[in-house]
């Protein structure tokens, strides 16, 4: 379920939400979130992300990252006559080394 603040947050969790995405909320409010869904639910955060905060944001414990396509990564990647340069990208951010396992989530390290 998409959300945009802390009160849709909750909402979502009273809803059931399986996956909630943070959406173009800056990094305090992401923790915020996180304190508030404690695990009930994986956490997605989208929009605002930049090759400056997204360490930032991984290190949140949030469990996916996505980076949606018209991205400043976009420079990152060659241009391809077959494919261009628009792209849609999802991290998935391991935090077994910090110690937030969750049920039901594979973290093996590849």
């Amino acid at each position: 379920m998409k959300t945009k603040n802390l009160e849709e947050v909750k909402e979502a969790l009273s809803a059931g939400a399986d996956i909630i995405m943070l959406d173009n909320m800056p990094i305090e409010t992401i923790k915020e979130a996180l304190e508030i869904i404690k695990g009930r639910a994986l956490t997605e955060v989208s929009g605002g992300i930049n090759l400056e905060n997204i360490r930032k944001i991984a290190e949140t414990g949030v469990d996916f990252i996505s980076i949606g396509s018209n991205y400043s990564f976009s420079s990152c990647f060659r241009y391809s006559p077959l494919y261009g340069i628009i792209f849609d990208l999802r991290i998935w951010v391991n935090n077994h080394a910090n110690g937030n396992r969750k049920k039901g989530v594979d973290n093996r390290r590849d």
